[in-house]
């Protein structure tokens, strides 16, 4: 990684012009006085005086990346479950939580609360209890929020430090790093709080955009193309294919991914053992990929005073479509290699032909006895 000082530009020209390595990008020249860059073979970043980022990579336009955090914080238990979502002609359960001073009949953030029938192997049947709280599936709701920005910025060493002022209820300390070779920036923050209580940190900097301006937006499993939640939902680890949303906005995609070290292999990940969650919908209804650790009332959300919690992400900046920057992370940042392509050229016959002798055949563990074929590694328990 190289640290290189912006020079200056005319005074008559309207945005400084920064040449590397063999592609161009232009600043705004508000920035370039006293900005400095960091540079990889893959990304470039200019630090700007007030810590805020100009990011960019190879064919892609340079995305504005603020040093801005939302805390979440709570003194009473959360009580974080899953409920049935209220999304016309979608079956589908999202994370909810208590929601501070709401009156004990209110429903709040259109999670309605409803028993039913819905059974099957493996399915967690407390997602159905009925129930008179107040809860809300907006995750901005789910405790008091706190956004704090860094006021200023400095470099120590290989890494770009960001300052905070004092609060009263926590310490927040938080850095910006560029890896030598194709790395993508890494921001690694600890957080400290002042009085033992729930919390959760997002990252809430990446570049925000109106809906109805962006080409594609992408959160796992079910918002996708030009599909924007109606509210802030938070998809946690255990439905996250890649650990980022983005958003694709004239034809580069951000995001902001969890660190392969945040998201180690388990068995069966579940809503129970998710260390972070990810969303596409800011608090002003904005499309902005953030990302917050530990989700609120999850594992390790409660921490006792002055115990440091640390979590890491990457930034994503990306020139190409939703698809294309969901290959590029599963590569690039977990090392994913083998990528299935269908390549055609069997006929329809030959398709039957081939599911029959798979469905016959050892792999399939077809029981004679039950009639069926077994799957019991989907049944927890079993």
């Amino acid at each position: 990684m190289k640290i290189n000082a912006v020079v200056s530009p005319k005074t008559s020209i309207a945005s400084s012009l920064l040449v590397v390595s063999s592609f161009v990008v232009a600043f705004p020249s508000a920035y370039a006085q006293e900005a400095f860059v960091l540079e990889n073979l893959a990304y470039r970043i200019q630090v700007n005086t007030d810590g805020s980022l100009l990011v960019q990579t190879h064919g892609a336009s340079y995305e504005h990346f603020q040093p801005t955090f939302t805390i979440l914080q709570t003194d009473a238990d959360p009580d974080a479950k899953l409920r049935p979502a209220a999304i016309p002609n979608v079956g589908y359960n999202v994370p909810t939580w208590k929601k501070p001073g709401g009156s004990p009949t209110e429903v709040t953030g259109k999670t309605p609360i409803r028993s039913g029938k819905e059974v099957g192997d493996g399915f967690d049947d407390r997602i159905l209890v009925e129930t008179e709280e107040s809860r809300t599936a907006n995750y901005f709701l789910a405790g008091r929020a706190t956004t704090i920005s860094a006021t200023s910025a400095y470099r120590l060493g290989d890494r770009v430090i960001w300052k905070f002022e004092n609060h009263s209820d926590f310490e927040l300390t938080a850095c910006i790093e560029l890896a030598t070779g194709n790395g993508a920036p890494t921001i690694r923050f600890t957080f400290n709080p002042r009085q033992s209580a729930w919390y959760s940190i997002g990252y809430t900097g990446a570049p925000a955009f109106r809906a109805d301006s962006t080409e594609e937006i992408w959160q796992p499993l079910i918002w996708n193309e030009k599909r924007f939640p109606d509210q802030a939902y938070l998809t946690t680890a255990f439905r996250a294919p890649v650990p980022t949303a983005f958003v694709t906005h004239e034809g580069t995609t951000v995001g902001v991914a969890a660190a392969s070290r945040e998201f180690p292999y388990q068995p069966l990940p579940t809503f129970d053992n998710a260390r972070f969650g990810i969303l596409v919908r800011n608090a002003e209804g904005l499309a902005q990929p953030s990302i917050f650790s530990p989700v609120l009332g999850g594992i390790d959300s409660y921490m006792t005073a002055e115990t440091p919690y640390s979590f890491e992400a990457n930034l994503v900046v990306f020139s190409g479509d939703v698809r294309a920057a969901f290959e590029h992370v599963a590569r690039t940042l977990f090392g994913f290699h083998d990528y299935r392509r269908n390549m055609g050229g069997y006929t329809l016959n030959k398709t039957i032909e081939n599911m029959i002798e798979y469905a016959m055949s050892d792999y399939a563990q077809f029981d004679d006895t039950l009639k069926g074929s077994s799957y019991a590694t989907d049944v927890p328990g079993a």
